[in-house]
């Protein structure tokens, strides 16, 4: 089945189609859809489901690449303000110390979601994270790169 529009579909456990449409295929229990489900937008799934054969995750493309540079501090500093449009982002140390890079505000030395090496690179892979990015450097000089795709 193929949705040229996407709306909300609502497949109950014997593989019907219930609910009234909106913009997410909600699949609840165990239900069977069989031959080809093709939506856009969002799917949630609030159970298990088993799947045979295959499932592709096609995720939304960029055009748009805005880069920066942001220079280290002994401080936390922000990186990325939070951008719901954010489809990706990569950051690279280009500093002699490690950085301490938190999905969230105040990174510091002991609350960080990635501990980034000289040099090291971290690329945003879905799901993307659109908060406020920050961090902090073990000695405060460098620079981070930043690569942000809306």
């Amino acid at each position: 089945m193929s949705i040229e529009n996407p709306t909300t579909i609502l497949v109950d456990v014997s593989g019907s189609f219930i609910g009234t449409p909106t913009n997410v295929l909600h699949v609840s229990s165990s239900a069977v859809v069989s031959n080809v489900v093709s939506v856009t937008g969002s799917v949630v799934i609030s159970e298990p489901v088993a799947i045979s054969g295959s499932v592709s995750v096609i995720h939304g493309t960029s055009t748009i690449a805005v880069t920066t540079t942001v220079t280290g501090s002994g401080e936390a500093v922000t990186l990325l303000a939070a951008n719901s449009s954010r489809l990706g982002a990569v950051f690279v140390n280009e500093s002699a110390a490690p950085s301490f890079l938190k999905f969230g505000s105040g990174a510091s030395k002991t609350s960080y979601t990635y501990r980034m090496p000289i040099f090291a690179t971290v690329e945003l892979s879905p799901p993307v994270y659109v908060g406020i990015i920050t961090s902090v450097w073990n000695a405060g000089t460098g620079t981070m790169r930043i690569t942000e795709l809306t």
